[in-house]
């Protein structure tokens, strides 16, 4: 029976998973992705998609994923390739850059569809609060999208605010 399963990589999008677990499957290693619906359908919240594969395969799989990883030819000046790394760009502040990016979109695509489910709007509310308190600093195109998207919400606010307003009025007034 085989053992344990241990995570061997982590993945920002379905898409390079997949492929890396396919490529470990045509070597005969059977992996799994953990999170993949989540993460799939925008709703990872910023968790990444662990590949995994059972204890006794590691030493192949890591041959494998080696094997077929870029070389510097392969990556343009700027571009990230499959392990993260960016010339000259840390790590970790690539990844919390992609994670607050994952929350601007989120707050957009809540702002957008809240027009037609409150729920959502309000969602949308939460989320571009966690972002104006983030201590980073956002950039160019994530400040644009978070603009749009509080342009979106502040008509659906001041709606509301009338309704309960009104609402209020009439329960005073009775």
């Amino acid at each position: 029976m085989p053992g344990k399963l241990v995570t061997l990589a982590t993945f920002g999008s379905p898409i390079e998973a997949g492929i890396v677990r396919n490529q470990l499957d045509a070597e005969g290693i059977h992996a799994w992705l953990a999170d993949k619906g989540a993460a799939g359908i925008g709703l990872g919240g910023g968790r990444a998609i662990k590949l995994q594969v059972f204890e006794e395969d590691v030493v192949r799989a890591v041959a494998v994923i080696e094997a077929n990883a870029p070389t510097a030819d392969d990556v343009a000046p700027g571009q990230a390739d499959d392990r993260g790394e960016a010339d000259g760009d840390d790590a970790e502040e690539d990844q919390a850059a992609s994670a607050m990016d994952a929350v601007v979109v989120r707050a957009f695509r809540a702002a957008v569809l809240g027009l037609f489910c409150c729920p959502l709007q309000l969602y949308s509310y939460w989320l571009l609060a966690r972002i104006m308190l983030h201590p980073d600093p956002l950039g160019p195109r994530n400040r644009w999208v978070v603009s749009v998207t509080a342009l979106i919400n502040v008509p659906h606010f001041v709606l509301w605010t009338w309704v309960i307003r009104f609402l209020l009025r009439a329960i005073v007034a009775e």
